[in-house]
């Protein structure tokens, strides 16, 4: 079992920059706490991630553009986030993918 304090570490070296990844899960408790861990990576080990997910609903899917975590997203619809998310893709921060109606068959 992977302990709190080792996972900074373990998504370090098992992700790879530019990779896909799905912050989401079965509750919101862990999507919640995937998206806080990735704020702790280095950016310099781990950044232009490329996220799909079901909806920019959560304020801790853009904060991972804003610390360069992210670059580039799948998504159908923002959700209560789409103002911000509407600014962010005006600024260059983000970058979008397919906009899927089901993101599990998206390539970006």
């Amino acid at each position: 079992m992977l302990s709190e304090t080792n996972l900074v570490e373990a998504l370090e070296t098992l992700i790879v920059s530019g990779d896909r990844i799905v912050p989401e899960g079965g509750n919101q408790k862990q999507t919640d706490f995937l998206s806080r861990s990735l704020f702790k990576v280095d950016p310099g080990k781990l950044h232009h991630l490329r996220l799909i997910i079901s909806s920019i609903g959560r304020p801790d899917h853009l904060i991972l553009f804003e610390l360069d975590r992210a670059k580039r997203v799948a998504f159908p619809f923002a959700d209560r986030q789409s103002l911000r998310a509407s600014q962010l893709l005006w600024d260059g921060e983000i970058e979008t993918g397919a906009m899927p109606r089901w993101t599990s068959t998206c390539s970006i």
